[in-house]
């Protein structure tokens, strides 16, 4: 009796095994693994028969079109490995089939456990460069809004006009999306806020210690 504890594929099919494993025991097996939980060989056996039916007549019917003729039936029924419920009992009990589907769930369990575990990992590395997305175009927003009010423009004519007039509530409207946008960026990093890249002109600018210029409150358009 072969340990399958530690087999990397137990549905492989074995040709060492005494009496050999045949390639329709195999396919049984196979089927019955896909079974998942709650799979037995009397279930299996009923499927099997059902695909035995369709498969005889699928095979009559393509029997009946070649001698009358017509075009013949290019696709026919997969013949199941047997409708028999002895013959799968005996290749169950021959061929270790409970201790190979075991082992079997366990790699399946084991791998749907890490593909959920990667799709946990990429869905929060995309709401992180969401989080900084958004930081950064704030960011550079209300670093925008503040040099177009503070400083004055030279136009192409090499003419210089006086800064641009930004609204009160222009400036505060950013200073809060600036705010809304560290917010979630705490809310994605905790702890490792201190470590987010967050850049304005090339500078970098430590989520914890952001110091805007807020209007004040009897500044004009």
């Amino acid at each position: 009796m072969m340990d399958w504890h530690e087999h990397p594929d137990p549905l492989a099919r074995r040709e060492d095994m005494t009496p050999l494993e045949t390639a329709r025991s195999n396919a049984a097996l196979r089927d019955y693994a896909l079974m998942g939980p709650g799979r037995d060989i009397r279930s299996l056996r009923q499927k099997y028969v059902e695909q035995m039916s369709w498969w005889k007549e699928q095979v009559a019917q393509a029997k009946a079109a070649s001698e009358s003729g017509q075009p013949p039936i290019k696709r026919v029924a997969m013949k199941p490995p047997t409708s028999r419920l002895n013959t799968l009992l005996d290749w169950s009990a021959t061929h270790e089939w409970q201790a190979r589907v075991k082992r079997w769930d366990e790699i399946q369990a084991r791998k749907a456990e890490e593909a959920y575990e990667q799709e946990r990992i990429e869905m929060r590395k995309l709401r992180r460069d969401a989080a900084q997305g958004a930081m950064k175009l704030s960011t550079q927003l209300l670093v925008l809004l503040q040099q177009h009010k503070m400083k004055p423009r030279v136009g192409p004519d090499g003419v210089e006009y006086p800064p641009q007039v930004v609204g009160e509530t222009t400036m505060k409207d950013a200073v809060s999306t600036l705010d809304k946008a560290a917010s979630l960026v705490r809310r994605e990093y905790g702890d490792d806020v201190d470590q987010v890249d967050v850049t304005s002109g090339g500078k970098p600018i430590v989520i914890t210690e952001i110091v805007v210029e807020r209007p004040k409150a009897n500044e004009g358009e």
